[in-house]
């Protein structure tokens, strides 16, 4: 009985022995895996330093300003002209639900509805475009 007593306790200092053993290579393991990603965080931080240098680098006002003078030789701040208060710009009037249900399908599909001729449709007004009516069909 003693014999096997003795070979129990020496069974499960062996497998103690190897389950310390595993732990610590697995520990030693993790550790150099988190080394690495502290690494990668560290360069990631110099990366994006650098980037907030470049990009505080290129917006400078003066650069920009000399970009928009070289590449939009036409662009100028708004002359009085230019500007109109909010009571001047003319909106479409307002279509009611049921006209709303009038509106033509597309030729491609074949299918007509109630009126015959397709409402007008106002164009925004843009700058050098002339503004006007014109039908769904693009023609006036």
């Amino acid at each position: 009985m003693k014999i096997t007593a003795a070979l129990v306790w020496i069974t499960l200092c062996v497998a103690s022995g190897f389950a310390l053993f595993s732990i610590a290579f697995a520990v030693e393991d993790l550790e150099s895996e988190l080394a690495a990603i502290n690494s990668n965080i560290e360069r990631e931080r110099e990366a994006q330093h650098v980037l907030e240098a470049e990009w505080t680098y290129l917006n400078r006002p003066d650069r920009i300003e000399d970009l928009a003078r070289q590449f939009l030789p036409h662009l100028a701040p708004p002359t009085i002209e230019q500007l109109v208060a909010m009571e001047d710009i003319p909106f479409p009037s307002e279509i009611p639900p049921s006209a709303a249900l009038d509106i033509p399908l597309t030729e491609t599909t074949g299918l007509t509805t109630q009126g015959a001729e397709a409402p007008a449709v106002i164009a925004p007004r843009r700058s050098g475009l002339r503004t006007g009516a014109m039908t769904l069909g693009g023609q006036e």
